[in-house]
């Protein structure tokens, strides 16, 4: 079951993501971290306006969204001419992210793996993807122990292995949404060990990956805990 599951994944690695465009910030905010760039702080359409010495707002013919004009103190165009290095190095990227009017949505330590995506393999879907199946991978892994911890059939694993909707989501569409559930996992088998402090760490590891990691708090430290 695991080997199979693992197969269906690495036969959707050079699929085409369909009606997706979220795997495009992923990169941009990864090439923003290499560059040393905070892309909490500036949009992509900041580039675009930096660049251009646009003293107006300007309104996106395509999308409608509303590109805001500022001034720039020293610290933001020193930071801005790096990201029109970065825009320059790949145009299409920068051209296809979603919502640029607006700074990243994407928590602290998912940044980290879009960095490593960066530095480890530049602009490429293929190679983001590979970086987000370690992890899915590492899912499935930790749904195997969770069943051998409760005594529960490990052949159960085909849910999530063969689950369609994850290789799908994960997979083909770069939904990096394997990195928050690898960690709410494994503060699960913490946890059911009575390892507290554990796991506590590992969801605070999910939360900084995707909020909703923080579903699992209440559990971990019930309200008269708190």
């Amino acid at each position: 079951i695991v080997v199979l599951g693992i197969i269906f994944r690495v036969l959707m690695l050079p699929s085409v993501p369909i009606h997706e465009n979220d795997y495009y910030r992923y990169l941009w905010d990864g090439k923003a971290m290499k560059a040393g760039v905070n892309p909490f702080l500036l949009e992509p359409a900041a580039v675009y306006m930096f660049e251009n010495d646009i003293q107006a707002d300007v309104t996106d013919p395509h999308s409608g969204a509303v590109y805001k004009a500022r001034n720039w103190n020293a610290s933001e165009s020193a930071q801005l001419e790096k990201l029109v290095d970065q825009k320059n190095e790949n145009m299409l990227l920068w051209e296809r992210i979603g919502h640029k009017q607006i700074p990243t949505i994407y928590p602290p330590f998912a940044q980290l793996v879009f960095a490593a995506s960066s530095y480890l393999f530049e602009d490429s879907i293929f190679g983001l993807r590979i970086l987000l199946l370690v992890f899915d991978v590492g899912c499935i892994g930790l749904c195997l122990a969770l069943l051998i911890l409760l005594k529960r059939k490990p052949n159960l694993v085909i849910v999530y292995a063969w689950s369609p909707l994850i290789i799908v989501e994960i997979t083909n569409s770069v939904h990096y949404d394997a990195v928050p559930v690898f960690f709410m996992l494994l503060s699960i088998c913490f946890a059911i060990q009575a390892k507290g402090w554990l796991a506590m760490a590992a969801n605070a590891l999910g939360i900084v990956s995707k909020y909703f990691a923080g579903l699992l708090v209440p559990v971990f430290a019930p309200p008269n805990q708190l």
